[in-house]
């Protein structure tokens, strides 16, 4: 009995060895990101053994089955319906698909499995994710603060992205210093439809000499887009999608005095009265 079970695993894995050989698997390509609206075409390159057949070439994403090919089956084409998946089996066969009109839902994990004919039946299979991205159609917006400051003065200032997915990561420069901790304020983001979102920060600190760099300071807040995964922050060498940033000048004055807008148009008015007077005499 033995003898028999020893043989039996010795077929077997011969079997294996030889279902294996069967299909080879050289590479799965899945775009690493594409935009709103763009199309996609998933590459599952394979060979297979000299008189092995194709039985079928599938394709999954999040482990639904969307597409698959069988030579044998007429039509040999089938698609299914998955959210986020349009397939446009004009441009697909047994080494493609295509997909079109891709949105946020898009995104997900795609995996092809392509099988060998019998005897054998072997398969293999690979993958890769795909990320669909909204990057933000303007530069993000700033507001508040005044023109003027001076030492001790509450500088209070708010910067808008533009709506995007994945959302933007803002950041806040003085003098081309970066900002962190207590002196930045993180609103709740705003979830628009579809998906998209848009981020909205502030600024707050107070007015030193330190901060103004010959009687000016710059602030500037920056908008980026990247594949970074919030749960991860210490990601390395992630790519850059879309940045974008807005600037504004602030001027120092006297310790103690505060100039508001209204003060300087006033200032204004009065210069240009008393220079058009002067022309008239």
């Amino acid at each position: 009995m033995r003898r028999l079970d020893c043989l039996l695993a010795v077929l077997f894995a011969l079997l294996a060895v030889k279902g294996a050989a069967s299909v080879t698997l050289f590479k799965v390509e899945v775009p690493d990101f594409k935009r709103v609206g763009e199309s996609a075409t998933l590459l599952c390159n394979y060979s297979l053994a000299d008189g092995e057949g194709l039985y079928s070439v599938k394709w999954y994403k999040d482990n639904e089955e969307f597409y698959r090919y069988v030579p044998r089956s007429r039509p040999a084409m089938h698609s299914y319906k998955v959210e986020g998946v349009e397939v446009q089996r004009h441009f697909s066969n047994n080494y493609n698909v295509h997909l079109q009109s891709l949105n946020l839902r898009s995104s997900g994990l795609y995996r092809c499995e392509v099988s060998a004919e019998a005897p054998s039946f072997s398969s293999v299979n690979g993958e890769g994710r795909m990320e669909v991205v909204y990057l933000p159609k303007h530069d993000p917006l700033m507001d508040g603060g005044g023109v003027v400051y001076a030492m001790g003065d509450l500088v209070s200032i708010n910067c808008t992205s533009s709506k995007s997915f994945p959302p933007a990561e803002m950041r806040w420069y003085i003098n081309n210093h970066p900002v962190s901790g207590d002196n930045v304020i993180h609103f709740e983001p705003v979830v628009h439809k579809h998906g998209l979102v848009t981020i909205r920060t502030g600024l707050r600190f107070e007015a030193m000499e330190h901060h103004f760099v010959n009687g000016r300071m710059t602030v500037k807040c920056t908008s980026n887009v990247s594949l970074r995964k919030p749960e991860n922050p210490f990601q390395q060498n992630v790519p850059s999608l879309d940045s974008k940033w807005v600037m504004m000048d602030f001027l120092g004055g006297a310790s103690g005095v505060s100039a508001s807008p209204a003060l300087l148009l006033a200032s204004l008015l009065l210069l240009l009265h008393l220079l058009f007077s002067h022309r008239v005499q």
